[in-house]
């Protein structure tokens, strides 16, 4: 009989997630809708209360040992559901940044070069190597003391994953998201060398802050991008 004054309820609260998200969802509605999957034909909601003013935060419910939920009043079984949730979203994350193997839109593509210059803040030079499928094979910041040693590098890399297409990405300190002379001259050896190798340069991402541009949009270096640009080309 409980149940049934509460009818409807958590279809309600599904609905506000799938039009808002969590955007206008409190803590413990959160939780409470995080039971729904663990705890059947209940009222969650007093339990989600309870449970917030016990550990203090989301964050620190999840972070409970099993043992501490169950003291807490959670059956073994939405217990063990709430110690997965952090567990999975970690290797969730893990596979969407760093995933090899994987094919990715161009925005998620770019999504990701940008966090990763914000997580590794001193990256200078970032080098995406694909199969022939387009999926990832190698994504990495190279570090180097020479424009000499970054070619070197990069040879010995695309070689090693028998790559067929490869993305570089400069981070400019300047604030201007536009390659300087040095620039267009190592990365113009370096698109010789994997044409050479039989290697297509796929995209050519120049970084500033937050910004980021796609040279293949640029006419001043489509001739980077036909396949054709080889060390033997005149």
């Amino acid at each position: 009989m409980k149940e049934s004054i509460h009818s409807g309820h958590r279809k309600r609260v599904r609905e506000k997630f799938l039009t808002n998200e969590f955007e206008q969802f409190n803590d413990h509605e959160i939780i409470e809708m995080l039971l729904f999957y663990a705890i059947p034909l209940k009222d969650t909601n007093p339990l989600a209360h309870e449970l917030l003013n016990k550990f203090g935060s989301l964050s620190s419910l999840l972070d409970s040992p099993a043992d501490e939920l169950k003291k807490a009043g959670l059956s073994e079984r939405a217990a063990g559901y709430l110690n997965f949730l952090p567990k999975i979203c970690q290797f969730y994350l893990l596979d969407k940044n760093y995933a090899y193997q994987k094919k990715y839109s161009e925005s998620d593509l770019q999504n990701k070069i940008l966090n990763y210059c914000l997580e590794y803040s001193d990256t200078r030079f970032i080098l995406i190597l694909f199969d022939a499928l387009s999926s990832e094979l190698f994504f990495g910041s190279i570090s180097f003391n020479n424009n000499s040693e970054l070619i070197n590098i990069t040879n010995k890399l695309a070689v090693k994953y028998n790559a067929s297409s490869v993305a570089f990405c400069t981070i400019m300190e300047n604030g201007v998201a536009y390659p300087s002379k040095e620039d267009v001259g190592v990365v113009s050896v370096l698109v010789k060398n994997m044409n050479d190798v039989g290697i297509k340069l796929r995209e050519w991402y120049i970084i500033s802050d937050t910004e980021i541009e796609r040279m293949s949009e640029t006419n001043e270096f489509t001739s980077f991008f036909r396949g054709d640009l080889s060390n033997d080309s005149k």
